[in-house]
């Protein structure tokens, strides 16, 4: 159980690490009302797609774990 909760931490860290999150982008890029929306919309399905691909690939979960991994990890890089 902890080697998996460190694996998860550590996947979680190289996530973020790769990219600001979709909020510092938008607010660098001074996105407001419907343009803002639609930024975030695409870069939560991105995000959603990235960590489903990376949840896939190195760990095999399913289940609550799964789930947990998946709204930390979008949640992380949409900057909530």
């Amino acid at each position: 159980m902890k080697t998996l909760i460190v694996a998860t931490t550590l996947a979680l860290l190289a996530t973020a690490a790769s990219a600001a999150p979709c909020r510092m982008q938008a607010a660098s890029q001074k996105l407001t009302g419907e343009a803002y929306r639609g930024f975030m919309q695409r870069c939560e399905q991105m995000a959603r797609q990235q960590c489903q691909q990376t949840s896939m690939q190195r760990y095999p979960m399913a289940g609550a774990g799964r789930n947990a991994f998946m709204e930390r990890c979008v949640l992380e890089a949409v900057g909530g």
